[in-house]
């Protein structure tokens, strides 16, 4: 039996939540998702109520009864709590993760192992290749201690959200002060959006590319010791693509694409595609560009490809 990969089933959550409130256009459904998503079954939105309103509604106002979404419940207690912080508010890498929920590496491996196991995270592992032990004393001293690490990921939105926003604020919000907590979602709200918009995209460009008969064989995000990219992929033809996801309101322009192609190039990386994709819509300099066989372009109205 075939194995679902983590962003197609990201793809199929989408699809389902979507499928839940198909009144919202897709931009709605994009940023909704990026906050709710996996909690479809579980909450309702006022037709005319905007997505901050619904945050406060549901998370903040709402808190004691939202807490019951979060399974298993002893994500709330210590240390699986302290984790879950610390994977929301970082950039994921393990070691990063552990240092910030003041985790040792056993007891930290321990625990995401066994949330891996509850279906609540998904261990991405770096596609890094090893530092050659020859060239290792040739680096950069803040180098040569260097790790490769895998990423820690939520397997469903809300997660993210919860213990990136909502979590932090708990005392507060059991008392019923939610302003602290709303006005940090205010000043960081871009960083929970984007992250989903690009697990999105990488869904999108893996559907995309199975219709092309040419279906991705390796996907995802790809980080190293000097750069790190939102998508890189493999095709089944072996051809590589590499793309940068801008969740913006404003349209990208072909100064994207160049500093794209400058940062593949400072680390070897030659695509044989460059794909970006963008909340805001492209310049028409770049739409023009688009005609070129190395370049894909998709904007908001592309992502309905995951609801069919």
């Amino acid at each position: 039996m075939r194995t679902i990969g983590y962003y197609e089933k990201m793809g199929m959550l989408f699809s389902d939540f979507a499928g839940t409130f198909p009144y919202m256009k897709i931009e709605e459904s994009i940023d909704r998702f990026s906050c709710f998503g996996g909690l479809e079954n579980e909450i309702s939105f006022d037709f005319f109520e905007s997505l901050e309103d619904s945050i406060v509604r549901i998370y903040m106002q709402g808190y004691t009864e939202s807490s019951r979404f979060i399974e298993p419940g002893y994500m709330l207690e210590k240390p699986y709590r302290e984790l879950a912080m610390a994977i929301a508010g970082s950039d994921a890498k393990i070691l990063n993760v552990f240092k910030r929920a003041g985790l040792g590496e056993s007891m930290g491996g321990s625990l995401i192992a066994q949330l891996e196991r509850e279906g609540v995270l998904y261990v991405e592992e770096s596609r890094e290749a090893p530092i050659d032990r020859e060239e290792k004393p040739l680096l950069p001293k803040e180098f040569r201690r260097y790790r490769i690490q895998p990423k820690i990921r939520f397997t469903k939105p809300f997660y993210r959200f919860w213990f990136s926003y909502v979590e932090p604020f708990a005392k507060e919000l059991k008392k019923g002060r939610y302003d602290r907590a709303l006005s940090n979602y205010r000043i960081h709200k871009e960083r929970v959006h984007s992250l989903v918009f690009e697990q999105l995209s990488s869904a999108l460009l893996r559907k995309v590319m199975a219709r092309r008969n040419d279906p991705l064989l390796s996907e995802g995000s790809f980080w190293e010791r000097r750069n790190e990219f939102d998508i890189f992929g493999i095709s089944r033809s072996g051809r590589v693509i590499l793309a940068e996801c801008k969740y913006r309101g404003r349209r990208v322009c072909a100064g994207e694409l160049v500093k794209l192609r400058e940062k593949a190039a400072s680390i070897g990386i030659e695509p044989d595609i460059y794909a970006l994709f963008s909340y805001g819509g492209f310049s028409g300099e770049l739409k023009d560009m688009e005609s070129e066989e190395k370049l894909y372009l998709f904007d908001p109205r592309d992502f309905e490809t995951l609801l069919k």
